[in-house]
């Protein structure tokens, strides 16, 4: 046990450089060595250097245990005083600790901090809802908080968080200890050490650790509504076009300062002129479908802002320039980072809806493979009952959102989209549509043992006279044994060769494979719905 509570007096001396932040503790452990009794609790203070000063002038807290959290009347000369229990002097609650007559203590939380991040509970956590971020966390006898969440809370109140402790530890001496004291003082802390006897304990001696120190706020509010009054009027520059030396020609993405339909700022570049980004741009939002969904032709962010995209065939990402304006400026300065000249030309679909206002197929290939998957699926549980494509299960429900062709030649991302695309396609096929409508005895191979649901999908879509399912057959089994060769198992590049039939030693353009799978599906996928429709009329 540290006598001299060298551990603690660290932690209290620094406390700007823990990352989280204590705003009550009580421990009580019993030890071979001794006792370890903590009582730490915390208050707001006036962000004011005059005030703060004088609260620093004595180790004491200024409040005692019992000071908030309860209402009281107090009667001085003639007249009766309501006291909510709230604010005490100079210091405001930001947790309290209640007792009872009959029942246990208890911990509670100003809910001022818990609104200000609109937090949600979720077991003994309070989170971030919008990317489950906690920023507390809550015991029987603790509350510690994120110190960046608590320094902005501290910076939009205007108040300083006085942390106060009155750590006790007993412990036995061989010899007799005499009384010492030492203080430890700075401008944020003030700290009194004693050691001395123990009187009333089973031990000899104590150490008594009195004090309290200061967490200051940040300088400004990082908090979203705070800065939309500073970015609001930000607009980025963004590549349009190019001069006459290839230059690139800027221009803001402020609506403000563009032409429109109706007249205004004439001359001036349109909003709905085409700006165009690398890919990549994209694998912000596909590698985080709980905050982004990733739709055909639309990006959003929960329900703060959205903005259409398409593809083009040079691969480049199309986005409006006055659509740019309507997102946050940080989010502008992240599509800045893509940003590149033109090339190429806007993809039809994308033209079609965004300036005709027509409805279109799918327009990016990662979500007409859902589309069409949807559509087979409603031609044969109307014929049959069944789904031919199960639901995705519950851990894979992002999927639709998070499905995306690989931006750069990576080995890790090309098996990430193998697996994607296995689970959307040949892992959902449901062989219990196929065995009502196929005898068990053909669904096995020589040997007796059941046929793996691709050759039985085959066999099925046969029976019905499907033209088009050897092709859909090839396209999934190229993509399966695809993935067992290079994502399965062991990962082997000369195995995965050979299941495009190259030489060995051949190095694979990943990006340029997963386009070749995709369109290869959707295409049989496809032609397989126009079937399934003529049949139909």
């Amino acid at each position: 046990m540290d006598k001299t509570y060298s551990d603690l007096i660290k932690i209290y001396t620094n406390i700007s450089k823990e990352n989280w932040i204590p705003l009550i503790n009580i421990k009580k452990d019993k030890k071979s060595d001794g006792v370890d009794d903590i009582f730490l609790m915390s208050a707001l203070i006036e962000n004011n250097q005059e005030v703060l000063s004088k609260y620093l002038e004595e180790p004491s807290w200024g409040f005692s245990t019992d000071t908030f959290g309860h209402s009281t009347f107090y009667k001085q000369g003639d007249e009766i005083y309501y006291v909510a229990g709230d604010i005490v002097d100079e210091l405001e609650y930001i947790v309290t600790y209640r007792t009872f007559n009959k029942y246990e203590p208890v911990i509670e939380i100003n809910p001022k901090l818990i609104w200000y991040g609109n937090l949600l509970l979720r077991g003994n956590e309070y989170i971030n809802p919008d990317n489950d971020q906690p920023h507390i966390k809550v015991s029987k006898d603790s509350v510690l908080v994120e110190r960046k969440y608590l320094r902005d809370f501290l910076a939009a109140n205007n108040k300083v968080l006085a942390i106060c402790f009155d750590n006790r530890r007993y412990y036995n001496e061989e010899s007799q200890v005499k009384y010492t004291s030492k203080s430890y003082q700075d401008t944020t802390y003030n700290i009194a050490l004693v050691l001395n006897t123990a009187e009333y304990t089973e031990n000899n001696a104590m150490s008594y650790l009195l004090g309290k120190t200061l967490l200051s706020p940040i300088s400004e509010p990082l908090h979203e509504h705070y800065k939309y009054f500073f970015e609001k009027d930000k607009y980025e520059d963004f590549i349009i076009g190019v001069d006459d030396n290839e230059q690139p020609i800027l221009f803001t993405c402020d609506e403000n300062k563009l032409a429109n339909y109706f007249g205004v700022n004439l001359g001036a570049p349109h909003f709905l002129t085409p700006v165009y980004f690398r890919r990549e741009v994209l694998n912000r939002y596909t590698n985080n479908p709980d905050d982004y969904a990733v739709d055909d032709g639309n990006i959003s962010y929960l329900n703060k802002w959205s903005i259409p995209f398409t593809i083009n065939n040079e691969g480049y990402v199309i986005v409006w320039l006055g659509d740019l304006g309507r997102i946050p400026n940080s989010e502008q300065k992240y599509w800045k980072l893509f940003n590149e000249k033109p090339e190429g030309k806007i993809e039809e679909k994308f033209f079609k809806r965004q300036m005709l206002a027509e409805f279109t197929d799918a327009i990016l290939p990662e979500r007409e493979i859902f589309h069409l998957i949807n559509n087979i699926n409603a031609i044969m549980e109307s014929k049959y009952g069944l789904k031919l494509f199960s639901d995705l299960g519950d851990a894979d429900k992002k999927l639709e959102s998070a499905f995306s062709l690989p931006t750069n030649n990576s080995v890790t991302v090309f098996q990430n989209f193998l697996m994607q695309l296995n689970k959307i396609t040949v892992e959902r096929i449901n062989t219990n549509l196929i065995k009502q409508n196929i005898p068990a005895e053909e669904l096995k191979d020589e040997s007796g043992n059941s046929l793996g649901s691709r050759v039985q999908l085959n066999l099925f879509l046969k029976k019905l006279n499907i033209k088009v399912a050897e092709k859909l057959d090839d396209s999934f089994k190229l993509s399966y044994n695809s993935r067992n060769k290079l994502a399965g198992h062991k990962g082997s590049i000369k195995e995965y060769n050979k299941v495009w039939k190259r030489d060995a030693e051949f190095k694979p353009n990943f990006i340029s494979d997963s386009k070749l799978l995709l369109t290869g599906i959707n295409i049989a996928l496809n032609d397989m719905i126009e079937e399934l429709q003529d049949d139909a009329d």
